[in-house]
């Protein structure tokens, strides 16, 4: 069988890809999807970094490009900053990004002990996280039950709003407010 050309395939091809974990795989046809299942291997960080936020970053500000947008990169600041600050008309907020395994929500310690230490100083941090089409925002002050519980176990309030349906689907501007008023 011809290998077909992943990087730029013809117009003819359908692309569709999944990521899972590290892994991506890519469904390349010409006819039939099931002739052409092919594995890639793992992916390089960029690709990384959107398997593991579940590509929010990049969706956030592309949504909302009225919000002054600052992404924090790991290695380059204190352990445990979020991914994300936005700036609205002078409403600060932090938001740290991540992709659902099945319910849970894979927060690690030092995120978790951030974002406590800024809530309880008096900022705002939404943790935003996305379960296939759907987005979940959750207050920073229970990103610690959201860690022990997942997201099928958070108590009443903890939930800023769920949007189902695919990022073209998201209510942003409501996304908007919801992020401001956290």
């Amino acid at each position: 069988m011809e290998q077909p050309v992943i990087l730029a395939p013809p117009v003819e091809e359908t692309v569709a890809s999944c990521e899972l974990d590290d892994l991506e795989i890519l469904y390349v046809a010409r006819e039939n999807v099931d002739d052409a299942k092919r594995y890639i291997g793992p992916l390089n960080e960029k690709a990384r970094k959107r398997t593991k936020d579940g590509g929010l970053r990049r969706l956030f500000r592309k949504h909302l490009p009225e919000v002054h947008w600052t992404t924090v990169e790991t290695g380059l600041a204190e352990s445990g900053v979020p991914d994300l600050h936005g700036m609205f008309f002078g409403c600060g907020f932090w938001i740290e990004c991540k992709l659902a395994r099945g319910w849970e929500v894979g927060l690690r310690p030092m995120q978790i002990g951030w974002i406590m230490r800024h809530e309880r100083s008096g900022g705002h941090v939404v943790v935003a996280v996305r379960k296939r089409d759907e987005l979940f925002l959750v207050r920073g002050a229970y990103a610690d039950q959201a860690r022990e519980l997942g997201l099928r176990g958070l108590p009443r309030g903890a939930l800023l709003g769920q949007w189902s349906g695919g990022p073209a689907s998201w209510p942003w501007q409501h996304i908007l407010l919801a992020l401001m008023v956290a």
